[in-house]
């Protein structure tokens, strides 16, 4: 059962089978009854096995139930998108043609940007204006001259109050923003992105948060009080980044974490989970993968208190000087509990990494800070 259950997670991650279908086989799976040879009760003797692998399959079933959930909404999203397409004009080659939107003398202390089909990247602007270079692709308009009038009736690139605001609805029209704002702290940046990849280099705000159905997040060089990212398909990359604290959640997706970061959680369905942080004053650093590897680095000189936990990976816990003060090998359960103090510390790191089938990775930043 042990095996089967694995080969089941192993298609997943590889993207074979959806997780639907893995709770399904799941399902199946619990049902039969285990056949116990001699050898499996020798090994197994100090255990109820088949009590185990039924709590542990009924978990998973429940994760799967939850994905399933995630990815059904992604789903029917993506059809209420494809019925507001016009298919009248059959897709051929798109109209391609580019813009430049300059909004003089914007003031604004938040950003957001609601795209249906494109790309947004924002930087600051070395003159500290605000303006838009757009390149546009249509494939419903036969002519040029049509497709910049259709573009400009239904692009929003407009200041409310406080406020900057981008929105493109257009289903059958890609829209690739470059955007340029001026350098500064801003209050709040929200990006809401249904197909398109996001980057955002060496900006400041309060809160800044992304949400995209499928594509990229890359962030930069960014500094910010609340990072918030969340995507049901694509991959997540943060680096050289300072803040209190940020949430990673993808449920098809590598996430990789790296910076200045009181607070970390990052967490992937099917995809490696990687998290460092490097401030001294860190209070929490959370992993979690179904089908993937977690690797969480900690700065060396903190305290802290640690757990490290998978079912059918394995548990690498490298840090030389904690103390270990659990440690168990239990079928389908396998647990390490750790912990450091030092003098003049108040309050300990708090560690968690946890991986269904993958593996756990604990180990201090190179840079041994």
């Amino acid at each position: 059962m042990q095996e089967e259950t694995k080969r089941i997670l192993d298609m997943v991650e590889n993207g074979v089978l959806t997780a639907q279908e893995a709770k399904e086989l799941l399902e199946v799976l619990g049902n039969q009854s285990t056949v116990i040879t001699p050898e499996v009760k020798e090994e197994f003797k100090k255990e109820p096995y088949t009590q185990e692998n039924a709590d542990f399959i009924d978990e998973l079933k429940r994760d799967f139930t939850v994905v399933g959930e995630r990815f059904m909404q992604f789903m029917q999203g993506t059809v209420e998108k494809i019925k507001q397409f016009d298919f009248e004009m059959p897709f051929g080659e798109p109209v391609v043609f580019q813009e430049k939107v300059v909004k003089e003398d914007a003031q604004f202390d938040d950003i957001s940007i609601d795209i249906a089909n494109g790309k947004v990247e924002i930087y600051p602007s070395e003159d500290a204006t605000t303006y838009a270079d757009v390149t546009v692709k249509s494939y419903k308009n036969s002519t040029e001259e049509e497709a910049k009038t259709h573009f400009n009736s239904e692009f929003v690139f407009t200041t409310e109050g406080n406020k900057l605001r981008m929105y493109s609805d257009l289903k059958t029209t890609s829209v690739q923003v470059v955007l340029y704002v001026p350098k500064k702290a801003y209050n709040q940046i929200s990006v809401r992105l249904f197909n398109g990849d996001f980057i955002a280099q060496q900006l400041e705000a309060n809160s800044i948060k992304v949400k995209t159905t499928n594509g990229k997040i890359n962030w930069n060089e960014l500094k910010f009080g609340q990072g918030d990212i969340e995507t049901v398909n694509g991959s997540v990359q943060v680096q050289d980044v300072e803040g209190e604290s940020i949430e990673v959640e993808t449920v098809n997706g590598r996430i990789y974490v790296d910076g200045n970061l009181k607070e970390i959680e990052g967490s992937s369905v099917s995809g490696h989970v990687i998290l460092t942080t490097k401030a001294k004053e860190a209070r929490k650093v959370e992993g979690t993968a179904i089908a993937g590897n977690v690797e969480l680095y900690v700065p060396k000189d903190v305290s802290l208190k640690g757990e490290a936990t998978s079912q059918m990976g394995k548990l690498d816990v490298q840090l030389p000087d904690v103390t270990h003060l659990n440690q168990s090998e239990q079928l389908l359960h396998k647990k390490v509990v750790f912990t450091k103090i030092l003098e003049n510390e108040s309050e300990p790191l708090r560690v968690h990494g946890e991986a269904k089938t993958g593996s756990v990775v604990i180990r201090y930043t190179s840079e041994g800070e």
